[in-house]
């Protein structure tokens, strides 16, 4: 048991000041449990998150998690980083490392599939991708692609979708 108010409630009284620093705090707190853990706690809504007494941020409900062993976790960053780069061929390479290409695919065909995909991305500035949106429109076309998204990455691809609406939220710049 954790004492605490969530978040929800708790980020109307909050000063804009504070409620970046948490914002920063979750972002670090995530990236760590992933890049030095292994660990995707994919359901960081307000209702599983707390601000307990000394201000800390409290993570509940960990039932939807899974641990990733570091071989996964790098090729999942090398795939996120093309897929930000916008970089067909490393997010191909990073697809056929994961072992998400199935059987006898013709690379050229899946390179210019995922061209075409990240073609509406190719011009945006930066800061206006959203690599959840990104991972959520490349699981959208998996089928099409005939290709198979590993659990792990569902579970990545859903705690980033959650995390950044729930940054957006508390800073609505980050």
């Amino acid at each position: 048991f954790h004492s605490g108010q969530r978040l929800d409630r708790a980020v109307p009284a909050l000063s804009r000041f504070r409620r970046r620093f948490l914002a920063l705090s979750l972002t670090k707190t995530y990236l760590y449990k992933f890049l030095k853990d292994g660990m995707v706690h994919s359901d960081p809504h307000f209702g599983n998150i707390l601000i307990d007494d000394d201000g800390h941020l409290v993570l509940l409900d960990y039932g939807a998690t899974c641990f990733l062993s570091e071989k996964i976790r790098h090729k999942s960053m090398l795939l996120f980083w093309g897929l930000l780069r916008r970089d067909i061929s490393l997010v191909y390479s990073s697809l056929a490392s994961l072992g998400v290409i199935q059987g006898h695919v013709d690379p050229m065909a899946i390179e210019n599939e995922i061209y075409d995909f990240l073609e509406d991305y190719l011009h945006r500035p930066l800061g206006q991708l959203s690599l959840p949106d990104m991972l959520k429109d490349m699981v959208s076309q998996s089928q099409i692609w005939g290709i198979k998204i590993p659990k792990p990455l569902l579970y990545q691809v859903k705690a980033l979708s959650m995390l950044e609406g729930t940054l957006h939220t508390l800073d609505p710049n980050i």
